[in-house]
This record gives structure tokens, sequence and C-alpha cells, in this order.
């Protein structure tokens, strides 16, 4: 699984979607405001695969400390763990949000 081909074919499959020539795919999140978009970056080099997440709120981005490394030796299970822990602080921080909280409120 630890090829950027791979990485991107788990995410489509977790509901995101590829946009732009760049490897970068991008979920909707409902807010009090509307869909906010959230992106995930996928950067690949001989060392490894790093994912960083972007999400605009409250001026800043909620997901500069949401990131993931994956070596390109990983197997499948161990990617799929980096994968969806990464996801889980994902939903979870942007889930704490002001937007997203407001609209559970």
């Amino acid at each position: 699984m630890a090829s950027q081909t791979d990485i991107i074919q788990h995410l489509t499959d977790k509901g995101w979607e590829v946009v732009g020539i760049m490897p970068v795919v991008q979920r909707l999140y409902p807010t009090i405001v509307g869909p906010k978009a959230a992106h995930i970056y996928i950067h690949e080099n001989a060392e490894r695969i790093r994912l960083a997440g972007d999400y605009q709120s409250e001026g800043r981005n909620i997901l500069s400390t949401c990131w993931a490394k994956i070596s390109p030796g990983a197997n499948d299970s161990e990617a799929e763990g980096i994968l969806s822990d990464f996801l889980a602080q994902v939903d979870r921080t942007i889930g704490e949000s002001y937007a997203a909280r407001l609209l559970r409120s």
C-alpha cells in the first residue's frame, strides 16, 4: 500500500475526492456557515510519503498539526493503520472547530 497511488485510492474510498493535478484530495464538511473544504496534500520522495492537512477556520489552518508519514516499505496493514489514525485526527480536529460545533448545538 505504501505508494502514492495506493494512498490516494484509500483516501477516495473514504469519501475524499482528487482535485487538481497535484496529489491533493478534498472533502467537504458541514458547518453552520455551509460546507467547507478540507484538503490533504500528499508529498512523496525516496524516504517517505507525507500527508498534511489544511482546513481554514477562524483565520488559521486548524489542521497544521495533523500530518502522517508512511515509509515506502510499509506493508498494507501498517499503511492502513497510519491512514486511519490520520483521518480520525482530521475528523476530530474539524469536528472541534467553532463552525462545526455551532452546527451541532
